[in-house]
């Protein structure tokens, strides 16, 4: 892969190659930068898009605006969210989404932790990001800048569908449990995505663990398609 021409060289932090700015990223904090989503972009957002069809918004890729260079292009991030906020604020319906990739990781993450230094001070940055998930997408609808962590795209391209169109929409039946029809998202303290303990069924269906095994404990088998909830 050749690398990007650099029209500033200020903006651009150099390495020797990908290894080289992975092992500063995971120095710095970010310890799941060498993981990265097993699908590309068009897979995931074609399906977040069928399931947000009829409420009316598109969720657009901007991924190809974060630079696929070892040279880390650190205020990429910063003008992809600019300008993905001015698109949203002329078509509320819009949203826009930035998928970290093998290729475009050091301009990601550096962009990440350059905009957590100048929001927060190094120091409280540096101690935000050593104490947060490693994020591997950002979402911005609205007002809304959406970071994703890493951990939730080690799963496959249909359940994370789900967990977007549910923080999108906020709507917690795009990714809730099939038997208390609660939320499967939960957040920390520090409104950091994660998962509640779930598991999906062999229909498919997602339900929160302890759900699913009293419900298997009870009746000895898995909910029937057509149970009511």
């Amino acid at each position: 892969m050749e690398d990007v021409e650099c029209p500033d060289p200020a903006a651009f932090l150099h390495f020797e190659s990908h290894n080289h700015a992975v092992a500063a990223l995971k120095g710095i904090g970010y310890v799941d930068a060498s993981e990265k989503p097993p699908f590309s972009p068009e897979e995931l957002l074609d399906e977040v898009n069928v399931l947000l069809k009829d409420r009316g918004i598109t969720v657009m890729d901007m991924t190809t605006t974060i630079p696929d260079t070892s040279h880390a292009a650190y205020k990429a991030l910063l003008i992809a969210g600019f300008q993905a906020a001015a698109s949203c604020r002329k078509d509320e319906n819009a949203a826009f989404f930035i998928l970290r990739t093998e290729a475009n990781t050091p301009s990601f993450l550096f962009g990440h932790h350059w905009q957590a230094t100048q929001a927060l001070g190094k120091e409280v940055a540096s101690e935000q990001i050593a104490n947060s998930p490693t994020p591997a997408a950002i979402v911005v609808f609205k007002e809304r800048q959406i970071c994703l962590p890493t951990s939730i795209f080690k799963t496959n391209s249909n359940i994370v569908s789900k967990i977007v169109a549910h923080e999108v929409t906020m709507d917690k039946t795009f990714f809730s449990c099939a038997l208390c029809s609660e939320s499967l998202v939960v957040k920390n303290k520090a409104s950091v995505l994660q998962f509640a303990e779930m598991c999906v069924g062999p229909c498919g269906r997602m339900f929160k663990r302890g759900c699913i095994e009293s419900y298997i404990k009870e009746n000895g088998d898995w909910p029937p398609l057509d149970i009511e909830i």
